[in-house]
């Protein structure tokens, strides 16, 4: 969807929508309940890690976009093992699982602040203007 509508809309919706659906996580009491709205937060958000790396790829100039790409997935690497050691901490410290899923939210909040920060010229997105991408044969 994101390829035919502005990206820059779409994921830091989809990122305030994961933030809304991890704090309710953190207060459900039936397995059901749980069960479903975990459904629905992990579809947004590997939606917006997914559709990230397309705006880091278009973020940055040809020239480095490779490089560009791969430190933007880089990081996304260091924030999938940083984050279990955090929560891991935090239940060791005893906080209740509704704030360690507010801490998740917090992050998919700063998420959709730092994509409304975005400048629409930064997000090429040849797909929304209705641009083809040409190879030099």
């Amino acid at each position: 969807m994101s390829d035919r509508q502005n990206p820059k809309v779409i994921l830091g919706t989809s990122s305030i929508v994961a933030a809304i659906l991890l704090v309710v996580l953190g207060y459900m009491h039936t397995v059901v309940a749980l069960i479903v709205v975990m459904f629905f937060a992990g579809f947004f958000i590997i939606g917006v890690q997914s559709n990230m790396n397309a705006i880091a790829a278009t973020v940055y100039p040809t020239s480095v976009r490779s490089t560009g790409s791969s430190w933007a997935l880089g990081f996304g690497r260091i924030g999938s093992i940083v984050g279990p050691l955090i929560g891991g901490l935090l239940v060791s410290l005893k906080w209740s699982l509704s704030s360690i899923f507010m801490v998740g939210a917090i992050v998919a909040l700063i998420a959709a602040i730092s994509l409304g920060l975005l400048n629409r010229k930064q997000i090429d997105s040849r797909a929304y203007y209705g641009e083809q991408s040409h190879v030099a044969e």
